[in-house]
């Protein structure tokens, strides 16, 4: 292959992620379990808060269990940057947003999706790994006298916690350091 094929392969194969976040949002809002659980490889990985799935059967497992709190839910992918590794491996960061109905109120949280895909012998892009970061998940309600604090993941249920993002960033540390030197 040459380079403008292999340029144009890479251009084919970036939509072909693309796409597969849009299936990720659309999939998670209609509630079809089985559909997320195929968009990751056989041997996949979701890492969330609440741990990680690994393999197919146990992310749909996941699911089953998170979505059966959502009420009507809309996954919102913004913006997307995708590296290639290989030909058949790519890497990518998702910043996003949910907006929810959960136990019957407004709830929002952004955020970061860290990826790796894998493209399958059929020629179809797969999560390899998913991890979600917070930098905010809390009821709406919440969210304009909440989001200038550190406790910004509020899940029902739960007591309020750090957010994942983006404090445990070494850049964000290093920064905070410099603001007391001054």
């Amino acid at each position: 292959m040459d380079n403008i094929e292999k340029r144009l392969q890479w251009i084919e194969d970036r939509w072909k992620i693309n796409d597969l976040l849009v299936h990720y949002s659309t999939t998670c809002d209609d509630h079809d379990i089985e559909g997320l659980a195929n968009l990751y490889a056989e041997d996949g990985v979701f890492d969330t808060i609440n741990g990680k799935q690994t393999g197919r059967a146990a992310i749909a497992a996941h699911y089953e269990k998170r979505l059966a709190d959502f009420g009507v839910s809309y996954h919102i992918p913004y913006s997307h940057a995708v590296e290639r590794i290989s030909d058949n491996e790519a890497k990518g960061i998702v910043l996003g947003a949910v907006e929810l109905a959960l136990n019957g109120e407004a709830f929002w949280a952004a955020l970061r999706y860290t990826d790796q895909y894998v493209k399958e012998k059929n020629g179809e892009w797969k999560f390899f790994e998913r991890k979600v970061q917070q930098l905010y998940a809390m009821p709406l309600a919440d969210l304009p006298s909440e989001i200038a604090g550190s406790l910004r993941q509020r899940w029902p249920g739960t007591e309020p916690k750090l957010a994942d993002l983006p404090e445990s960033t070494s850049s964000w540390q290093e920064h905070q350091n410099r603001l007391k030197r001054l």
